[in-house]
């Protein structure tokens, strides 16, 4: 078996919406604004948009990776700074429970 992570962050469908998600109010920062409290009824317009995030992880995909680990838009960022030393950690932490 072979596992490919992808990992994104909101992508613009309807799962966002009202609809889908009602009462549910989210938090948005627009430009360099402040936090805007709204309701969910253009949630689909939050994230980028599904065709750029189509074609970015078509080309991540494509290219492949080392680790079958595709960050796509801003988790590229978090990625990058979270993942080596959290690989490191995992090298001096035991791999089988201690033997009593």
């Amino acid at each position: 078996m072979r596992v490919i992570e992808i990992i994104p962050l909101a992508v613009q469908i309807e799962l966002h919406d009202e609809k889908f998600q009602p009462g549910r109010v989210l938090s948005m920062i627009r430009g360099n604004s402040s936090d805007v409290q709204t309701n969910l009824k253009n949630g689909r317009l939050m994230g980028m948009q599904l065709k750029d995030f189509t074609e970015e992880l078509w080309a991540s995909l494509s290219a492949g990776n080392e680790f079958d680990e595709y960050p796509i838009s801003v988790a590229k960022h978090w990625y990058t700074k979270i993942e080596p030393a959290r690989r490191e950690g995992t090298k001096i932490l035991p791999l089988a429970p201690a033997q009593v």
